[in-house]
């Protein structure tokens, strides 16, 4: 693994890659199908787009074998997690090296509506049967104009079936090590203009730590109806989670016992509801869409260990209206897309603790107007795209603390594409993004350090400046791309170790180079490598020129698959990261680091008339290693271990 700390040698694999695929020559081994994107909220081929995007589709997740959103997008598109504290399936995904606040930079949205929390806790996807995923976009670099806040990095967008297929029944049962057991089903159909989706999940096990057990219950139902030039659309799903919560270790207990928990009565308990309507239709020259969601949320926490619980409800509701024209005019093609986004986010909150008892209830409330225009010039080799979005918001919390605070803000980009004829496409993007301070921040309610237990916290948003250039191709024999990018930050929002709260730091820059490739070699095999160069460090005030905490400056994921005549599929996966500042230390004084790793996941899948068996193997070589360490202290019970070797056997049948 020595080469993984050698930037120079994975750019020179990156650029070997890239020549190698370019070069290759023989006759094509499947059609080029036509992508579109919908992360632009309009559909959208990727060659149009003047931003770095990723598609994984629903052949791709199946013949991996992923058993959840985030485990995809880590392996198939290469974007490194980290594990979720709190016991969940949904581990942190970073899509360009924001560390400790990854959650709150990227937007994650299903089937167009946003799932992201007004707090600091993860977005959670666990709900979401993966069997009824179609495809997963993801659009690295700043996307503020079209999402808000919270962009800088990205932009994950998961979209559920509407495929126009036969119906179809599938059912699969799975054991496990650690006591795992699962059953999934899903069942979909159509009759005339109506399609519909109904999809089942159930996960038992007791994993990888004492007191780690979780149970696992989520449904979703799905309704489509498809007229001349309209198209309608609910969904309602439901989900409950319960488990422990098995707390950090030191150093030292991680290495000696990973599995040892000195928590074993804390408990947790989730459950959440997610329903949408949408709606397409055309309007004159225009074609418009609408969606309204509502997204309730209810935890509970019980942290035994430090005397303390608490009760939390969340209530989100989301309008969105646009409208998109595509014409001729001024010798190009143009399209013209105009939306209003309206969002609330409303949260309740009941501590007990032995050291005293709060409620708060947090409000926050944002409106925003956005306008974007596509021009193509009609010799089809240059393409230009600029967009402007204003915000106004609020934030406020009464209760045990009071206060207000509107963080408004204007947010822009222009962005150019060329077609090289033969070589792909090249472009380039300047663009502003913005974070709010969410209810974790403003709010204080701990009352730690600079924040009083009687006012808000004066944050203020975080701002960005994000430029980026790259180029894309892709044939019949795979797909290559390289990205550069630099983002350079005022006030970001970020922990303060010292106090036990986030503020606004000095200055801070992210930049990288991206690049990924995928080569089909003949119509059974592929492989593919996703490599990710960054740096995220201050550059003004006392730590300037140290590096943000929680962030792998290199991370290399490579795959590869083979189909063993038609009934037999070898999948192999490596993901390589390099070593990370522990959380908090923001002069980089800490002598520890955690340390850099590398996990594999093999698979074997066996097919044989409508029956699918396939084992899978995570973390092959049984790598003991941790990605989450929140201080420095060895006596600080701050680390928790990653799962060794596991493995899942699964039987499914399609009816």
């Amino acid at each position: 693994m020595n080469f993984l700390y050698k930037p120079a040698r994975l750019l020179a694999l990156g650029i070997s890659l890239s020549l190698v695929f370019s070069a290759a020559q023989g006759q094509p081994v499947a059609e080029l199908r036509e992508v579109v994107v919908t992360a632009t909220r309009a559909p959208q081929t990727p060659g149009a787009l003047a931003a770095g995007v990723t598609v994984i589709d629903a052949a791709a997740i199946e013949a991996m074998g992923a058993s959840s959103v985030n485990e995809a997008i880590r392996w198939l598109a290469g974007v490194p997690g980290r594990t979720n504290t709190a016991g969940g399936s949904d581990p942190s995904l970073d899509l360009r090296g924001f560390g400790e606040t990854a959650d709150s930079n990227v937007v994650i949205l299903v089937d167009g509506v946003r799932q992201n929390e007004g707090d600091s806790s993860a977005t959670s996807l666990s709900w979401l049967p993966i069997e009824s995923v179609r495809r997963i976009e993801i659009l690295r670099g700043s996307a503020a104009v079209l999402y808000g806040e919270g962009a800088t990095g990205g932009v994950i967008h998961v979209l559920t079936d509407g495929r126009k297929e036969l119906p179809r029944a599938r059912a699969q049962l799975g054991v496990g090590s650690d006591r795992q057991r699962q059953a999934k089903a899903l069942l979909s159909g159509a009759a005339q203009q109506w399609r519909w989706q109904l999809s089942a999940s159930a996960l038992e096990g007791d994993f990888h730590r004492e007191n780690f057990d979780r149970s696992e219950r989520s449904g979703a139902a799905r309704l489509d109806w498809r007229g001349e030039g309209v198209t309608l659309s609910s969904r309602l799903a439901l989900a409950s989670s319960k488990g422990g919560l098995p707390g950090g270790l030191t150093p030292a207990e991680a290495a000696a016992m990973p599995s040892k928990s000195f928590k074993p009565f804390d408990r947790g308990q989730s459950d959440s509801s997610n329903f949408l309507l949408a709606a397409q239709f055309d309007l004159g020259d225009w074609r418009a869409a609408f969606d309204w969601s509502r997204r309730r949320s209810d935890t509970s926490s019980n942290f035994v260990s430090d005397g303390y619980r608490s009760e939390v409800g969340i209530t989100a509701l989301r309008q969105g209206l646009q409208a998109w024209r595509d014409y001729a005019a001024l010798g190009a093609l143009l399209r013209t897309q105009l939306g209003l986004d309206a969002q609330s986010w409303d949260s309740e909150r009941d501590n007990k603790a032995s050291w005293g008892d709060s409620q708060a209830q947090i409000r926050q409330r944002s409106q925003a107007l956005f306008v974007r225009q596509e021009a193509a010039w009609r010799d089809g080799l240059w393409r230009a795209q600029a967009g402007f979005r204003r915000t106004l918001a609020e934030r406020s919390v009464t209760g045990a603390q009071a206060g207000r605070i509107e963080p408004d803000n204007n947010s822009w980009e222009l962005g150019m594409v060329r077609v090289l004829p033969g070589l792909g496409e090249a472009y380039g993007r300047l663009s502003s993004s913005f974070r709010l301070p969410n209810a974790d921040e403003f709010s204080c309610y701990v009352g730690f350090g600079s924040c009083t237990p009687t006012a808000v916290s004066l944050l203020k948003p975080q701002t960005s400046r994000d430029l980026e250039f790259g180029w894309r191709q892709s044939d019949p024999r795979g797909s290559r791309a390289l990205r550069v990018y630099r983002s350079d930050l005022r006030d970001e929002i970020g922990l303060d170790a010292t106090q036990f709260n986030n503020i606004n730091y000095d200055p801070t820059r992210r930049q990288g180079l991206e690049s990924e490739f995928k080569w089909k070699p003949n119509r059974a095999s592929e492989v593919g490598a996703v490599v990710n160069l960054r740096s995220a460090r201050f550059t003004q005030g006392p730590f300037a020129g140290r590096a943000v905490p929680m962030v792998s400056a290199q991370t290399l994921t490579l795959s590869a698959s083979r189909r063993l005549g038609a009934q037999h599929t070898l999948g192999w996966m490596t993901q390589l990261q390099s070593s990370q500042r522990v959380a908090g230390d923001l002069g980089n004084t800490c002598a520890d680091r955690i340390a850099g790793f590398g996990v594999s996941r093999a698979r074997y899948a066996y097919a044989e008339g409508d029956w699918e068996w396939a084992v899978t193997i995570n973390n092959v070589l049984d790598k003991q290693y941790y990605n989450f360490r929140t201080r420095c202290s060895a006596t600080a019970r701050s680390v928790y271990p990653e799962v060794g070797r596991s493995w899942l056997l699964t039987g499914q049948r399609v009816f």
